[in-house]
């Protein structure tokens, strides 16, 4: 589509190109521009653990040496293994079974399932903590009161319990009649003695209770056996009664059924007599349900985990970690580092970004740094210097009002080297000291006030400029006010002292101070043409940035009419650190190809 205007001797072509029918182009749907946001995502994500490995590396090396540290420090556990075999036969002795019966497989998996629970049972293990207080072995000292020791803690049994039973662990090996007793403390010797000494108290439970239980039976035998021949007594008597005399009546029991209650009570008194003899044949022969296998010995190696085993899951979650940390690091900075966030933040263009100064450079005199002309310091103030049109030969005189939110932004040395370019391209210039609450412009130039200036209404403003032949440049210093800082303001007509600069100045560069927390500086504003912002790289936010603009531009009544003309400065770039973000600006260009820029400089 072409529209064409005619005003006057000038013409106005508008071409807009319809490049959805030109080949090899389309426009992307929402499914294209959802994946190219989510490679976007994936590659910012990729961009930050690159600018940021130094701290992922640090991360992780902190948290491993911590990890290690800790693992190498913690006391390493020792586990001893007692075993014993259940065996069931045994059992039906007491219930009077034969012990070749046998029994079928659920009988005996409860069975072994009985021994489990008894040995892990608290009745149990709380006779095994009375045996430990009732010796002085110093292997099992943790699982008694020290009377010695008045130092410690008082002794607490429930805790040695819950401890015993938490160390302890007693499991069926496999589906066998074999059941594991194992014991793990931080003394091998301690682990083996609580292994053994639980498996032998069971066992002797065993004992002891098939014990008890034949004793008990016993007695309830006794009871009986007498009981039965009582009743075989009687029923002699009885039956000896009615034989001797003839029968009485229909109350008197018959002979038959006397005779019938004696046999029955004989031969139950018999099975009562059998029953005993077995008995006392199986008390002078006990046999335990189960028998040791093995018994537990002190072991030589730990059961815990080699504290080397730590280090790979270390090294792992320190580093995710480490990246998480960085990318929340990144996404919480809100400080402006590129001409886009210029634009996204402030909403005025960018037309510099100015290299931080080296420490030798810093320390030299202050024309030293632009002395090379094809430095990456040298080629951001042309390029501000082209952005503020100071290389056209037939452009008015310009007043620029250089100023920052904050100090230590770097302005003064901007202003300065501003100045000093101007002036090798041969325009009058001269930089007005605006910042009297510090002053600096001399101290950058290295250079002494020999004639300070007390009383800028008493002296006529040609009288006060003082020439500074090292640079070509003029310096105008402002004086600190002895009342107010506004009295200089209100006494001083500064529009004729503007008019008067442009009358013998090209270019008028004023050094304001920072805008937040300094009154006068947005009353200066009022003399410049344009105004010049500069904010620190990687160091002024967002946010400040935003509030010093908003004051400084303030209104067009405060502001004698004049509409808000003002540009960006980034300064104190670091260049590799910048590089990294990959903006694609100059700066990425010039690290990138810099061996084309050394040749050119070298030509």
């Amino acid at each position: 589509m072409r529209r064409t205007s005619n005003d006057g001797d000038r013409s106005l072509e508008v071409v807009h190109i319809d490049r959805r029918g030109c080949p090899g182009t389309s426009i992307p749907d929402a499914a294209d521009q959802e994946i190219a946001e989510r490679n976007m995502h994936f590659r910012q994500v990729l961009g930050i653990l690159r600018r940021h490995w130094k701290f992922v590396l640090g991360i992780t090396v902190a948290g491993t040496a911590l990890t290690g540290t800790t693992a190498f420090l913690i006391p390493p556990s020792y586990t001893a293994k007692a075993e014993i075999m259940v065996d069931p036969q045994q059992a039906d002795l007491v219930g009077g079974n034969s012990a070749g019966t046998g029994r079928a497989a659920d009988e005996i998996a409860i069975a072994v399932d009985t021994q489990v629970s008894m040995l892990s049972s608290r009745g149990h293990l709380r006779r095994v903590l009375d045996s430990f207080s009732r010796e002085d072995d110093p292997r099992t000292a943790i699982f008694r009161a020290d009377p010695k020791s008045a130092d410690r803690k008082p002794f607490d049994p429930a805790r040695a319990m819950d401890q015993l039973e938490r160390q302890l662990d007693v499991l069926q090996l496999h589906r066998s009649r074999v059941i594991s007793i194992s014991f793990t403390a931080k003394n091998p010797q301690t682990a083996a003695v609580v292994a053994n000494r639980i498996t032998d108290l069971h066992i002797a439970s065993t004992v002891d209770a098939r014990h008890f239980q034949i004793v008990q039976e016993m007695a309830q035998l006794a009871a009986r056996a007498a009981e039965l021949e009582t009743e075989m007594k009687q029923a002699a008597d009885t039956l000896q009664n009615l034989t001797a005399r003839p029968s009485g009546g229909g109350n008197e029991p018959h002979p038959d059924t006397v005779k019938r209650a004696e046999t029955a009570a004989g031969e139950a008194y018999a099975r009562v007599l059998r029953r005993q003899k077995e008995l006392r044949e199986q008390l002078e022969s006990i046999t335990p349900e189960a028998h040791i296998l093995s018994r537990a010995a002190a072991p030589d190696r730990p059961s815990s985990p080699s504290p080397l085993l730590f280090l790979l899951p270390a090294i792992l979650i320190s580093a995710l970690c480490g990246g998480v940390l960085a990318v929340l690091r990144a996404r919480l900075d809100t400080t402006i580092r590129s001409e886009q966030d210029v634009i996204e933040a402030l909403a005025i263009p960018c037309i510099a970004l100015v290299p931080e100064l080296g420490r030798s450079d810093r320390k030299a005199a202050f024309p030293s740094c632009l002395s090379d002309a094809f430095t990456p310091y040298t080629e951001a103030i042309r390029s501000a210097a082209a952005a503020l049109r100071l290389v056209e030969a037939d452009s008015p005189p310009v007043t620029l009002l250089i100023s920052s939110s904050v100090p230590e932004e770097g302005k003064t040395t901007f202003a300065v080297s501003l100045a000093i370019y101007a002036a090798r391209l041969g325009r009058r210039t001269i930089i007005v000291d605006f910042d009297f609450r510090r002053p600096s412009i001399l101290r950058e130039l290295h250079a002494r006030d020999e004639r300070p200036v007390r009383n800028l209404v008493d002296f006529p403003t040609s009288k006060l400029i003082r020439r500074l032949p090292d640079i070509d440049v003029d310096y105008l210093p402002i004086p600190r006010p002895s009342t107010d800082p506004l009295s200089l303001f209100a006494a001083v007509h500064l529009n004729a002292l503007q008019r008067q600069l442009h009358e013998r100045y090209d270019c008028v560069l004023i050094d304001g101070a920072p805008v937040l927390g300094v009154t006068e500086t947005r009353l200066l504003r009022a003399l410049a043409d344009k105004t010049i912002f500069v904010v620190r790289w990687g160091s002024t936010s967002r946010e400040v940035a935003r509030n010093a603009l908003s004051i400084l531009c303030g209104s067009p009544e405060t502001n004698a009419g004049r509409p808000f003309d003002a540009v960006a400065v980034v300064t104190q770039v670091d260049l590799k650190r910048h590089a990294k973000y990959r903006y694609g600006d100059a700066v990425e260009t010039y690290l990138k190809y810099k061996k084309y820029f050394r040749s050119s400089a070298a030509a």
